[in-house]
């Protein structure tokens, strides 16, 4: 009896080796290592098409030592929930708005401030690339938080639609504008005597269609996607700021991988940069010419622009209120670096 009690001992021991050296064993597997990447949108959006280019790159760069995942909009979760996934490192990299992750690095919402960054696309997407104040001061503060941005770009200008033709910020007035829950996005809208309302992204359509929003704000492309022309009259083109997106890493679990691995995670981003400007640029012009028979574009005069431009102003200083010293002396510099770029 003893000695089958110590050969099933001997048994479990034996078992259980691989499951303890686990860590060990898969260093040393051949089984690809798994990247997954989550964003925001629907398929065949820039976001996806941009993730989708990001894996094919990385697994040729890594000779398939790498296997890339792409899980777009809802799969995975939406908005902050995308962001825990990220953090729990459920996830190893999302595309998504820097306004999910407000609560945890707050001065990421300048990127919402009206009229700051350049209305040149070419411009903005140089400003991102180049600027000490994003990629080094604000990307400092997402590193506080396991959270390493490798690239800031855009999926293009926002425009506003809407149900009538919004030419002074006095025409906002008592509007219900659809916004992500973002507090300076509602404060934003309120410096022009708009009502900001929060509202899903899932839900805008419907909210457009049913009257429980009167317009919104997007690139030209999501709107053609979503289909938002449909239920609204104008699409006016403010360009107020470029739609931000973020690529950002699981810190803890990019500084796990082989170092050849991260070199490769690193050149690919740099080199999808450019990419994500071809990719938006092509589908904001595809989206304008499908729908330009469908829903009067409205384009703003430098008057009319320069009115928007001074109602927003005051909205820096909420941020610089809400954010603190180092939201004020990155918006500073920000504000310095953008003189070269006007």
């Amino acid at each position: 009896m003893l000695k089958k009690l110590f050969l099933f001992a001997l048994l479990v021991l034996v078992s259980t080796i691989p499951l303890m050296a686990g860590g060990q064993a898969e260093e040393n597997s051949d089984e690809p290592i798994v990247f997954r990447m989550a964003h925001e949108d629907i398929a065949d959006t820039v976001p996806d098409n941009y993730c989708k280019e990001f894996g094919r790159r990385l697994e040729e760069r890594t000779g398939g030592r790498v296997k890339a995942e792409v899980y777009p909009v809802g799969q995975l979760g939406v908005g902050v929930e995308l962001v825990e996934q990220l953090l729990t490192g459920g996830i190893d990299m999302v595309v998504m708005n820097p306004g999910n992750t407000g609560t945890l690095v707050p001065e990421a919402q300048l990127f919402l401030l009206h009229f700051l960054l350049p209305a040149n696309m070419e411009k903005s997407f140089d400003f991102m690339e180049n600027s000490v104040a994003l990629n080094k001061n604000l990307n400092e503060l997402y590193l506080d938080k396991n959270m390493y941005v490798i690239d800031w770009w855009a999926q293009g200008m926002m425009q506003w639609t809407a149900n009538k033709k919004i030419l002074t910020p006095a025409d906002f007035e008592g509007q219900k504008i659809r916004t992500m829950q973002a507090p300076l996005i509602l404060e934003n809208y309120k410096a022009y005597g708009a009502n900001p309302t929060p509202i899903p992204y899932t839900e805008v359509y419907s909210a457009l269609q049913l009257n429980m929003a009167d317009g919104h704000e997007n690139p030209i492309g999501p709107i053609e996607e979503m289909k938002f022309y449909e239920v609204q009259d104008y699409i006016i083109k403010s360009n107020h700021f470029p739609y931000m997106l973020s690529t950002i890493l699981n810190n803890d679990i990019y500084q796990s991988l082989p170092d050849d691995i991260q070199v490769a995670i690193k050149e690919v981003s740099q080199e999808m940069h450019s990419v994500a400007f071809d990719l938006q640029q092509a589908n904001n012009k595809r989206a304008e010419d499908k729908i330009k028979d469908d829903i009067e574009i409205v384009e703003l005069t430098g008057d009319q622009l320069a009115a928007f431009r001074e109602a927003a102003l005051p909205v820096r200083d909420y941020y610089i209120n809400s954010v603190g010293p180092k939201g004020k002396e990155i918006m500073e510099l920000l504000v310095e670096e953008l003189q070269d770029y006007r």
